[in-house]
This record gives C-alpha cells, sequence and structure tokens, in this order.
C-alpha cells in the first residue's frame, strides 16, 4: 500500500506535518489542496519535497513541489506524478513502467475515495434516521422552552 510523507514545509508546518507523518494517497491529496491554498492565501511560495512510499516503507517516488505559484496541476496527487513523469528527468524510464506506476497510484486513491465515501455514507446513516419518531428531540425542545419562558417570568417578577 502506497503512502505519502512531506519533507521541508517550514512555512506550510500548519498543513504539511514532518516526514514522520506518512498520509493515505486520499489525505495526502487533500494536503495538496490545503497547502497551496493555505500558501496563497498567506502570499507564501515554498518547496517541499513529497515521497510516496511503497509496501517496503521504501521511497518509490519523490518530487520537489513548489506551493503558492498557482501551478495548475499540484491540486492533484495524480496530475502532480504525472507532470513529473513526463519530464526531462524521466526520459529515459520506459513507458510502461511510468503507466504501471501511475495505474498502480490512480486504483489505490479510487480505493481509498470508495471506503472514505462508504464510511462517510455509514456516518450519516448513524446520524440521520428520517424513519425514526423525532419524540425525543422535541421534548428537549420543550425542555428549553420551558427553561426560556420560566427565565422571561422570573425576570418580569
Amino acid at each position: 500500500m502506497l503512502s505519502v510523507s512531506f519533507q521541508g514545509a517550514r512555512k506550510l508546518r500548519r498543513v504539511l506535518k514532518s516526514k514522520s507523518h506518512r498520509y493515505s494517497l486520499n489525505v495526502a491529496q487533500r494536503l495538496l489542496n490545503e497547502a497551496e491554498q493555505y500558501a496563497i492565501d498567506h502570499q507564501l511560495s515554498e518547496s517541499v519535497v513529497m515521497m510516496i512510499h511503497g509496501d517496503d516503507d521504501e521511497s518509490v517516488f519523490v518530487d520537489q513541489l513548489e506551493f503558492g505559484k498557482h501551478l495548475s496541476y499540484i491540486n492533484n496527487l495524480i496530475a502532480v506524478v504525472q507532470h513529473t513523469l513526463s519530464s526531462d528527468l524521466f526520459a529515459d524510464y520506459p513507458a510502461a513502467e511510468k503507466k504501471t506506476f501511475l495505474d498502480r497510484l490512480g486504483q489505490q486513491l479510487q480505493t481509498e475515495n470508495k471506503v472514505q465515501l462508504a464510511t462517510d455514507n455509514a456516518s450519516t446513516d448513524q446520524e440521520v434516521h428520517p424513519e425514526e419518531p423525532t419524540s425525543e428531540p422535541t421534548q428537549l425542545d420543550n425542555r428549553s422552552t420551558q427553561k426560556q419562558d420560566s427565565g422571561e417570568h422570573f425576570e418580569k417578577n
């Protein structure tokens, strides 16, 4: 399973934690967006190293990202990796290896998104039950109304 860490995020420390924090791909993608927005909002510019770790905890991909420069691809993890793999740095790497890595990244991100969606839906199902009667909240509302009424009555005396 792939995970992501970030290094050198001094100015973006509120958003990106040190290299000891490992994030799922889904969370890392969200953090890319938050870090870029934070940098823009605070008029910061910072280079951060992003490392994608493989199953054996070894770095399988390393890239230096520039936040606060309004780069169109910075908010999307797959776009960041594609951008780097299409650069001159990776010109000598076989296209099949690049495609395999991007496919693996995309599949895991899709799986994590499905799990997150299922978790969110389960959480929502537990919080809201439209088929159940709502007598308990009504009772709470009545109590708070009674307290307000008695408070108003108390003030008048």
